[in-house]
């Protein structure tokens, strides 16, 4: 008898699958190790609408039990969160400074119209407000 060599679940799932999965797993490790801090980097990479949503809830639902960071480029998943910061990185010659920046309420809504449509405009600014109204509104 001849041995199946099973492909590994990273040549099988969708980018969205294995976000997906990589959640549920950490949800189930906070608890069951009694963690009081999780850090979600990019745990949305390969999704977007409904999908990124979903995940943004569950996060906002962790938060209430323990604290969660989160590091995103998507505006519906900053959206949810109880406090956005912005990272900016410089580089002067050999030498790179990272600035961490807490945004008010004004600040956020630019930067979601930015990481949304890549430009602060009427448009932009208007969605990134029903956005952030919408979800900061959110129980779960």
């Amino acid at each position: 008898m001849m041995a199946v060599s099973e492909p590994s679940i990273n040549k099988t799932a969708s980018g969205g699958e294995l976000s997906r999965l990589m959640l549920g797993l950490k949800v189930i490790f906070a608890k069951l190790t009694n963690v009081e801090t999780i850090i979600f980097d990019e745990i949305d990479t390969g999704v977007s609408g409904q999908v990124a949503a979903a995940i943004a809830q569950k996060m906002k639902f962790l938060s209430k039990t323990i604290q969660v960071f989160a590091i995103t480029h998507l505006p519906i998943v900053a959206s949810y969160a109880n406090h956005q910061y912005k990272v900016i990185k410089t580089t002067k010659d050999d030498t790179t400074v990272t600035s961490v920046i807490s945004l008010n309420k004004n600040q956020r809504i630019n930067e979601l119209a930015l990481m949304a449509n890549g430009k602060i405009d009427d448009a932009g600014l208007s969605a990134a407000q029903a956005l952030l109204e919408s979800n900061q509104s959110w129980e779960g």
